[in-house]
């Protein structure tokens, strides 16, 4: 069984993404864990620094007091709970958060699996995303999929919008980062 499917068998959204890698499983995937790669993209993508700074603007539009002054490294691997690891198949995240809400939306990652497993409370989703990795001849199929659990009717309601607006610049960073690993391990 995957991690995905172990950790989040049920959902009501996904998406999915894919490239190809000359390189090898499990450099891929350590590359991934190790976070340095991700640390440089979020310096480095000037795409994705746009938007983390639209997304603080709004928090301090929409904040008493001015919001959060929180810099681009609250968003990382170290943002989400470490769900584990399969070989060089697979790695599985997760979040769990009011994602359509600009300010504390997201919850502190969880202390490890079991307790983020464990987590159920009405009105909050949970997020489980994904690399994998496969052979196909000379290349490896890198792919990460996204999906999200509502636990309720009024969590859906209030989260499909949210979907429906960031899912095509989720699905741009997505392919971004895939792009960014390529890179780094090629």
């Amino acid at each position: 069984m995957s991690l995905i499917d172990l950790h989040l068998p049920r959902y009501q959204f996904v998406q999915r993404h894919t490239t190809y890698v000359v390189a090898p499983p499990d450099r891929i995937l350590d590359t991934i864990l190790s976070g340095a790669l991700a640390g440089a993209w979020l310096d480095e993508d000037r795409l994705m620094r746009a938007l983390v700074a639209l997304r603080f603007a709004l928090d301090r539009l929409t904040k008493p007091g001015g919001g959060s002054h929180r810099s681009n490294s609250s968003f990382s691997l170290q943002s989400f709970t470490f769900l584990g690891r399969q070989d060089d198949r697979e790695i599985a995240i997760g979040l769990a958060g009011r994602f359509w809400r600009l300010t504390g939306a997201v919850l502190p990652p969880f202390p490890d699996a079991a307790h983020f497993a464990a987590f159920s409370e009405p009105g909050v989703p949970k997020l489980v995303s994904n690399f994998t990795t496969s052979l196909e001849g000379d290349l490896t199929c890198l792919s990460t999929e996204t999906r999200v659990f509502c636990p309720d009717r009024r969590s859906r309601i209030l989260f499909t919008p949210y979907w429906f607006t960031i899912r095509l610049v989720g699905g741009l960073l997505r392919r971004r980062f895939l792009a960014a690993v390529k890179r780094s391990v090629e």
